[in-house]
């Protein structure tokens, strides 16, 4: 039986595949180790802001020979970084707007779990 020998393009796509799921699986488990140190925390202080204004995207589709943009709207984000007390674990939380301007850098806040979800 004859070995066949890998070209580099399949080289190339091996790899590329090999990094997206690395990268997903990067993705699931730090939303998981944020989520079990938002678990963790009773009070802390806001030691982190963080804002992306909303924008729009466009996806790109073709129908037949013409292609067709169709606009996708993504609303602004605000997030809050919180260190507990004890400065043993850090979690970021997703807030509204009316939330996150309530705060400052440095505030403390006696029950984050309640307060910020």
């Amino acid at each position: 039986m004859r070995k066949r020998k890998l070209d580099w393009e399949t080289i190339i796509i091996i790899s590329v595949i090999v990094l997206i799921i690395i990268l997903i699986i990067s993705m699931i488990r730090a939303t998981i180790y944020n989520y079990q140190e938002q678990q963790l925390i009773v009070s802390g202080y806001v030691i982190d802001k963080d804002f992306n204004r909303a924008y729009t995207s466009h996806n790109r589709n073709k129908v037949g020979d013409t292609w067709i943009e169709t606009p996708v709207y993504h609303e602004a984000s605000y997030n809050i970084y919180i260190q507990s007390d004890d400065e043993k674990h850090k979690a970021w939380y997703e807030v509204t707007e009316y939330i996150y301007n309530q705060y400052k850098i440095g505030d403390y806040i006696k029950n984050v779990n309640r307060e910020l979800k």
